[in-house]
């Protein structure tokens, strides 16, 4: 049962969508400490897409997938 839902084409690419997210936090996390190399705009710029990307890697693993951005926010008593 369990080799069954590994060979989902869905879980596959989750996997892959994980991984991509892994690798591409941990290059963008050493260029961002490369701060000499890179220069000061860049490494505003770099750290921005670490954030970014932390953020996305964050909601995909929690399983919020964009929700908590997509939700209406009614005040209480406002009905």
């Amino acid at each position: 049962m369990a080799s069954q839902a590994w060979s989902n084409g869905a879980v596959n690419k989750r996997l892959a969508l994980r991984l991509i997210l892994d690798l591409a936090f941990s290059i963008l996390l050493l260029c961002a400490l490369m701060y000499r190399a890179t220069g000061d705009a860049a490494h505003e710029w770099i750290g921005a897409a670490v954030c970014a990307v932390c953020i996305v890697r964050i909601m995909r693993s929690t399983g919020t997938g964009g929700r908590v951005f997509l939700t209406a926010r009614i005040p209480c008593g406002a009905a």
